[in-house]
């Protein structure tokens, strides 16, 4: 049983303060319904729509962005 309760300490515990500590920090947002953006957020969303229309459409190019946002192309290595 010591050996169980150490290793509950060793692993548990920074996962547990883990999830806390994401959880405490993302408070704000979820209240105030926001999301805070950095400067590259446009970019990952204009990722994120790209792979969406790729797999709509079965049309995949794995480093060329072709569905961007204000149809800008980029290359993504």
């Amino acid at each position: 049983m010591n050996k169980c309760k150490e290793k509950l300490v060793e692993y548990g515990l920074p996962l547990i303060l883990s999830i806390l500590l994401a959880t405490v920090l993302q408070i704000p947002e979820l209240i105030n319904h926001v999301v805070l953006t950095g400067s590259d957020t446009i970019f990952h969303f204009s990722r994120f729509y790209d792979t969406a229309q790729q797999i709509r459409n079965h049309h995949f190019s794995y480093f060329q962005m072709n569905y961007g946002m204000g149809e800008n192309r980029k290359l993504v290595c």
